[in-house]
């Protein structure tokens, strides 16, 4: 489990609710890999698909090292090491990888390093792993320490994220940095009461070229911030500490993000924040208590939603459902709320991850306990997909560029295609492999979805393309 422990309480503000749940029967939950702490344990960050097909994710204990380490899987199951960690260059991944558009990942560990605190590393598909920086290299922690969110990829090549703790000045409690692919850090701003602190969730890079993320405490902010370091507060999210998962931006432009408490019955919530500030609350967990069970979940984890090539939102609880060890679900913009699974302990307990959909359709997750090994007492956690019938698309590594930036773009099956565009403007383009084109973003065009032309059909992107000045 994260050290911290999540307590939060939505009140105050003005909340619309919806309480709307349909339970249905599990759809194709299939386990594809059961941990057993000799391959790690306890997985905790939402998986990631790269640009060579397979998928990347991590986990922060156990293996052949003791300090967790990084692994690829297939969309059979096929999982693989690519690299171990032994402390002294980092341990505690709790945070998702991210991958540049210079083809390496990049992220960050809560512990370990020179000092301790935490490390920025990158890592290339072949398992060369660099250290690119140590928190706490100044005094005092001026440069921030531990932290919980993954990084951003910015339009400018450099990558932007959180340390949950340290800062300039006194009372900092938390900072948000700039780093370069070189290892060059930036602190950007440090957090205080005035503006939230402790933020853990991970960044994300909004439709109009700023970086949106959450504080956990101070009282919980959503905030921007820009690549120079302008900062601001886009609105107070709840008035008591501790939310731990950051927000995305949805197609519609809002922002949407989940508390692990609050709402009317208190076991969480799904917000929304619209891009003017004002927050309203979609879905209240725990509103189907039946025999004393919260059959639509309760309590979501640190780990984002995801909006699905549907346009609707899929997420995890990390308790409630059937056998009070989490669900899976899909939950629409206007708060119906469909359970898709249930976790039983032999498929999995307590997911702290948010679900990946894959370009083939497919969602892939994690739990953090649970499956079938019996060298933890609970399980060491496992890996599964969870099929609903959605079919393939194409999805942008970065959300918003200028016109002439280098865009890839991930598929299933892209070998052949034809065409490129953006919102209905043609672009040039290469296809790499089959799961991976280089466009460049062409003049003349307007933000809006992206679409591809593959011998199989059209395929059109699961999110909207920014076009930034």
């Amino acid at each position: 489990m994260n050290i911290q422990k999540w307590i939060v309480k939505l009140a105050g503000v003005s909340l619309v609710w919806a309480a709307t749940a349909i339970a249905l029967p599990a759809q194709s939950l299939t386990t594809l890999f059961n941990f057993d702490r000799a391959n790690g344990t306890s997985p905790y960050a939402t998986l990631l698909q790269a640009a060579n097909g397979n998928m990347y994710g991590s986990v922060p204990s156990g293996g052949p090292r003791q300090n967790g380490g990084i692994f690829s899987l297939t969309s059979a199951g096929v999982l693989r090491p690519v690299f171990a960690l032994n402390g002294t260059d980092g341990s505690g991944l709790e945070a998702p990888l991210v991958q540049g558009t210079d083809g390496k990942f990049y992220g960050v560990t809560s512990f370990g390093g020179a000092q301790g605190d935490g490390v920025v590393f990158s890592l290339t598909a072949g398992g060369q792993y660099t250290v690119l920086y140590n928190f706490c290299s100044l005094s005092n922690c001026a440069d921030g320490n531990s932290p919980l969110g993954g990084l951003a990829e910015g339009p400018d090549g450099n990558y932007y994220g959180t340390t949950s703790t340290g800062g300039m000045g006194t009372g900092a409690e938390g900072t948000i940095f700039q780093i370069t692919p070189a290892g060059v850090l930036t602190t950007l701003h440090s957090f205080s009461a005035g503006d939230g602190t402790d933020p853990s969730g991970t960044l994300i890079l909004g439709s109009d070229g700023k970086f949106y993320g959450t504080t956990s405490g101070g009282p919980p902010t959503l905030f921007s911030i820009t690549s120079s370091g302008v900062f601001q507060v886009l609105t107070l999210l709840i008035d008591n500490p501790e939310v731990y998962s950051g927000v995305i931006q949805a197609t519609d432009g809002n922002f949407y993000g989940t508390s692990h408490y609050g709402g009317t019955i208190g076991n969480g919530v799904v917000y929304k924040v619209t891009p003017t500030g004002a927050l309203s609350v979609v879905y209240n967990f725990c509103s189907n208590y039946v025999n004393g069970i919260c059959t639509d979940g309760s309590y979501p984890g640190p780990g984002s939603l995801t909006q699905a090539s549907d346009g609707n939102f899929y997420g995890t609880t990390t308790a409630g459902g059937t056998s009070a060890y989490g669900i899976a679900y899909e939950l629409t913009p206007s708060g119906v709320l469909t359970v898709l699974a249930n976790f039983d302990g032999p498929n999995g307990r307590e997911p702290q991850a948010g679900l990946l959909q894959n370009t083939n359709g497919t969602f892939y997750g994690t739990t953090e306990e649970g499956g079938s090994s019996v060298v933890c007492t609970s399980g060491c956690g496992t890996v599964f997909s969870l099929a609903t019938g959605l079919t393939p698309f194409v999805t942008t590594i970065l959300t918003a560029g200028s016109v002439g930036n280098q865009v890839g773009i991930l598929g299933t099956n892209l070998s052949g295609s034809t065409s490129v565009t953006f919102n209905g403007t043609a672009a040039s383009f290469t296809v790499k492999s089959p799961a991976l084109i280089l466009t460049t973003v062409p003049a003349g065009a307007t933000s809006g979805f992206v679409q591809v032309v593959t011998p199989g059909g059209t395929l059109t992107s699961n999110n909207i393309f920014s076009i930034l000045p």
